[in-house]
């Protein structure tokens, strides 16, 4: 009987234990949502600091989100900035001068 009971104890003691780990899991998030933008997608993340892209205006821009403040990204007469990564102060993307989709050369379509 003190086997049986041991056991039942134990198990109900896992499945409260993981039930409040899921739980404050799924309760421990930050919705990621530049002001403005049709979609946001979040690419890169440092300490508190993430990074990703926007679109919005017919366009992408780059974002840093430090936990308060979003701060665009976009380069000087690109037409496109997407940020990939953030490494301590640095942050590293791509940009692009021409609109997208962007035709290829000797194709009909």
């Amino acid at each position: 009987m003190k086997s049986y009971l041991i056991t039942t104890v134990a198990a109900f003691l896992t499945l409260f234990l993981a039930v409040s780990a899921q739980g404050a899991l799924l309760n421990d998030y930050t919705v990621i949502d530049v002001p403005g933008a049709n979609f946001t997608i979040a690419r890169g993340i440092d300490g508190g600091n993430i990074v990703g892209r926007s679109w919005g205006g017919g366009t992408n821009h780059g974002f840093s989100y430090d936990g308060s403040t979003y701060t665009t990204l976009d380069v000087p007469g690109a037409i496109h900035t997407f940020a990939y990564g953030i490494d301590g102060g640095n942050i590293v993307g791509k940009y692009n001068f021409f609109k997208l989709p962007m035709p290829i050369p000797g194709c009909v379509g």
